[in-house]
């Protein structure tokens, strides 16, 4: 279901000049959910196969998180690369979609 979500993100977001910004959340190792247990390094595998370049991926700080979220959220800032076929079809779908 992630890889699905990553391959969405890459046709929604425009390659060179688009961003997409993540907050991961929950960040951990833990049974059960919802909300289900996020893997930080299996969230930046999936994006980047979709396309996507990592250019800042942090743990947010204490002070900017609620109490019962502390230490359980990362916040990303991914690029398309500028070559990559995400928005396959978006000229035709455009051209489709666009008001007489």
């Amino acid at each position: 279901m992630r890889r699905d979500w990553a391959a969405a993100m890459a046709r929604l977001v425009q390659p060179g000049t688009g961003r997409l910004v993540t907050l991961l959340f929950p960040v951990g190792k833990f049974e059960g959910g919802p909300p289900f247990a996020v893997d930080v390094e299996a969230a930046r595998e999936e994006l980047e196969e979709a396309g996507f370049v990592c250019e800042e991926l942090e743990a947010v700080p204490g002070e900017h998180s609620l109490k019962p979220r502390r230490g359980r959220e990362w916040l990303g800032i991914w690029s398309l690369t500028e070559g990559h076929e995400g928005r396959a079809g978006s000229s035709s779908s455009s051209s489709s979609n666009s008001m007489p």
